[in-house]
């Protein structure tokens, strides 16, 4: 019985992904590609090793969300310089700027940091559980 719970609960998660990936679907081949792979990270809780305006980056990416037609991520970025006394917080990405993204380590997520979404009008299209 408990092994069909288990069962279910991975179904559900997976049709889940399956319904946020192809909601995705609707933005270009690099942004498409993009949003599979951190969707995989996403729900895997892995980094991935990106290139962003020409900086290679590790991020944690905890959202995924629609802003004005585009997609954007919003993730921690462990290896950022902050005064200790600054809150750690998510920095969010266009993911059309984003470019040979790969998955990393696996990462858990902190509680403590603020997971709403950065404007009113963004449309959550995914996000860490």
């Amino acid at each position: 019985m408990q092994a069909n719970s288990v069962f279910h609960q991975q179904y559900l998660a997976l049709q889940h992904t399956k319904n946020d990936y192809d909601a995705m679907q609707q933005f270009d081949a690099h942004e498409a590609a993009a949003a599979a792979v951190l969707t995989q990270a996403i729900t895997g809780k892995f980094q991935v090793r990106v290139m962003y305006n020409g900086v290679q980056m590790e991020l944690e990416p905890y959202l995924i969300f629609e802003r004005h037609d585009a997609l954007y991520v919003s993730a921690f970025n462990p290896h950022k310089n902050r005064p200790n006394d600054k809150p750690r917080e998510l920095g969010h990405f266009r993911v059309a700027g984003l470019k040979d993204i790969q998955l990393a380590d696996p990462f858990t997520p902190m509680a403590e940091l603020d997971r709403t979404m950065p404007r009113a009008e963004d449309k959550l299209l995914l996000a860490i559980d």
